[in-house]
């Protein structure tokens, strides 16, 4: 851990390191393997962009968007702002894709989220301490996957791999699926991490309803993770998918919509952890039942107390 976080505290502000992983082509857009499941409805691309309406410059090229990048990872760094997004428009699909394919000249670790029938496209502008969380937090499961001896086709780090849902192309700041049961580069992720700074925590938690909902169902468990680097405090939520309704269902019924929910919060700060321990289900993540029998370290995964303290003091002494 302490060797990984040294790593990512070079990576500048000034221009963001993109956290894909080598076994993933960068940020590939790819599509769902079939239409959203009609027991989840997608949320629409006005409420995927809530909050957002003050933020929206006029698309006027690439090098505008670099220009605007530069500037705000520079007020980031300095301290200046926790807000880490820009909003263009209007932007096409096609140029979507250009901003995409020329990322070089704007800075490798943005995260581009682009809503295609209205035109409008959010970068997020990370910092070393988004980095950090994400990247840690991602190695972190890795190694608790591992200490189950869970094969590495079966935990496949998908980075900032881009998903289309219905209207809205988004990449996560990670995600891992199972390529044993999801072998093919436009299945869904289970797992997904989204990291936002203090003034983004509406956007975060619409970031996670996009993924249960926009991927009719295919993506189970999205962790998201709000930091507060001023107060070195960290809030984690856990969000999964749950019937709209407590109704059964029955032969002559449809099964209850099933809705975005928040399941679970953890706060962190200096003196105290509440909401503890974090469970990951281990169904939910690789799509298959523990073999216990055959292997009894096959569990949920399980983040207690003093996990979750040793993981955070590790973040902020990276970052101090």
């Amino acid at each position: 851990m302490a060797a990984l976080l040294r790593d990512v505290t070079n990576v500048s502000d000034h221009h963001p390191s993109n956290t894909t992983s080598k076994s993933v082509s960068a940020s590939p857009t790819v599509s769902p393997t079939a239409s959203a499941s009609p027991s989840t409805t997608p949320i629409t691309s006005s409420q995927l962009c809530e909050g957002l309406d003050g933020k929206i410059q006029e698309y006027q090229g690439i090098a505008e968007i670099g220009r605007a990048v530069r500037a705000l990872s520079k007020k980031l760094r300095d301290g200046e702002t926790t807000d880490q997004y820009l909003v263009f428009r209007p932007v096409t699909e096609k140029e979507r894709d250009e901003i995409d394919n020329q990322r070089y000249k704007i800075g490798k670790g943005i995260r581009l989220t682009h809503c295609a029938d209205i035109g409008t496209l959010i970068i997020k502008v990370p910092t070393t301490s988004h980095e950090v969380v994400s990247r840690s937090f991602g190695d972190e499961f890795v190694a608790r996957a591992m200490g189950m001896q869970i094969p590495r086709q079966e935990r496949v780090p998908l980075g900032s791999a881009t998903f289309r849902g219905t209207s809205t192309s988004k990449e996560a700041d990670g995600a891992f699926k199972p390529a044993t049961l999801r072998p093919h580069e436009q299945d869904w992720p289970t797992l997904v991490l989204e990291v936002g700074a203090s003034e983004s925590l509406r956007k975060l938690r619409n970031d996670a309803r996009w993924w249960l909902s926009n991927s009719g169902g295919n993506v189970n468990i999205v962790l998201i993770f709000h930091i507060n680097r001023g107060t070195k405090s960290m809030l984690i939520e856990k969000w999964e998918t749950r019937p709209a309704t407590g109704g059964p269902a029955t032969r002559s019924n449809r099964p209850p919509a099933q809705i975005p929910t928040q399941i679970q919060a953890i706060t962190i700060d200096q003196n105290n952890i509440t909401g503890t321990p974090l469970t990951l289900p281990f169904h939910g993540i690789f799509l298959r039942q523990p073999a216990q029998q055959a292997d009894p370290s096959e569990q949920d995964l399980v983040f207690t107390t003093q996990d979750l303290r040793d993981w955070s003091d590790d973040v902020w002494a990276a970052l101090t």
